[in-house]
């Protein structure tokens, strides 16, 4: 055998203790390898369900806008027993959608809307997102006596138009209702 082999063979020889340290270093490695792949498996789920909720919040929000104004409450809330969630989580899922850049890398759904949350908290201080209830009404009487406003005046008219328009008719349903009950009393 050559010098050369002698030296290599040197490094495959078993030395004292040391194929006793190697198990234990194999075993611990491979728990450590388990251990990562678990970790790493839970997170990619983790990713997945936030995923996932982003999903489901884009196929609501294309419901959504095929429905139209006003039908898509009550479709979701008629069809809860089905898809196993009502109105309030749908509502969360578009939020997802809504915000998929800030929370795509959310470990939990709690998470991701702690940090809508958030997200929305910082937006009311620098511009407010919620506006004073009068502010609608002040801005109506404007737009009624011929004064010109802004477009995100504009903006708040027509949801405020919009939700008073429900506000009355609910209000009316709830008197036809009423009325129609009296009605059969007789």
């Amino acid at each position: 055998m050559s010098k050369k082999e002698k030296r290599l063979s040197a490094f495959d020889e078993v030395r004292p203790g040391g194929e006793e340290r190697n198990i234990v270093e194999l075993d611990k490695d491979a728990d450590l390898i388990k251990l990562r792949d678990l970790h790493r498996s839970t997170i990619g789920a983790a990713m997945n369900t936030i995923r996932n909720a982003i999903l489901t919040g884009e196929e609501l929000a294309r419901i959504k806008s095929n429905l139209g104004h006003g039908k898509f409450l009550p479709y979701i809330e008629s069809n809860k027993e089905f898809i196993g969630f009502d109105k309030r989580m749908a509502s969360n899922y578009i939020r997802f959608y809504e915000n998929r850049e800030t929370v795509k890398n959310a470990k939990s759904i709690r998470e991701a809307l702690k940090q809508i949350a958030d997200l929305n908290k910082s937006e009311k201080e620098i511009n407010p997102a919620e506006i004073q209830n009068d502010e609608p009404k002040k801005i109506y009487q404007r737009f009624k006596s011929g004064n010109s406003i802004s477009s995100k005046e504009k903006k708040i008219l027509k949801e405020y138009l919009i939700s008073e328009k429900e506000r009355v008719l609910l209000a009316a349903k709830v008197k036809i209702s009423q009325l129609e009950k009296d009605l059969n009393k007789i």
